[in-house]
């Protein structure tokens, strides 16, 4: 849910609906991560990519079905409540996070994120002996908790022409917009 409301947030400059956004393409957004990942940690070998949702209902959506079919992708959902809130994606991310850590099956984690709920498993990880870098969507002040930035071992950003590229979207549907052209603009008084 970040990923994309900050993306998008980074990419058009305004709230946008996550409905009316979308990846471009799933691999080419993979690569790009991988290659800041990268950059970030130093050439580590990358391990796998967890991909945190939640579902939008009974089934996977198009693009969480495409997303579980990509090598090295671990697509871990919670489920998305009738306001549309995630509920439990949190609770995977900190058990994903602390398992690999005690279990040293990682010597550096990225993740992209702003929350401060997250900001426990990233003390447990640092504990293990785990670098634990924050990769934001945007700018780092704007969304991202400052008790989870000062934890950080590190803050970078993706910024708004790396989003540019990999989010499609907003649109107006067809008929809100031929309604907005219609419509008279109105006039100060």
């Amino acid at each position: 849910g970040y990923f994309v409301a900050a993306g998008a947030q980074a990419a058009f400059g305004n709230h946008t609906p996550r409905k009316h956004v979308a990846l471009k393409s799933p691999e080419g957004m993979l690569a790009g991560l991988h290659a800041k990942t990268s950059a970030i940690t130093g050439n580590l070998p990358l391990l796998r990519t967890y991909w945190h949702d939640a579902m939008p209902c009974q089934y996977l959506s198009l693009e969480q079905s495409a997303l579980a079919r990509l090598a090295g992708v671990k697509l871990r959902l919670g489920a998305l409540n009738s306001v549309g809130e995630q509920k439990g994606v949190d609770s995977l991310i900190v058990t994903d996070l602390i398992e690999l850590a005690h279990n040293r099956a990682i010597a550096d984690a990225v993740l992209v994120t702003g929350d401060e709920d997250l900001r426990i498993a990233v003390q447990l990880a640092q504990s293990f002996g785990v670098r634990v870098h924050i990769l934001a969507a945007g700018d780092p002040a704007n969304n991202i908790s400052l008790a989870l930035l000062r934890d950080a071992d590190s803050v970078s950003a993706l910024d708004a022409e790396w989003f540019s590229g990999q989010l499609a979207g907003p649109s107006l549907p067809k008929s809100n917009a031929a309604e907005a052209a219609a419509s008279p603009t109105p006039q100060p008084a």
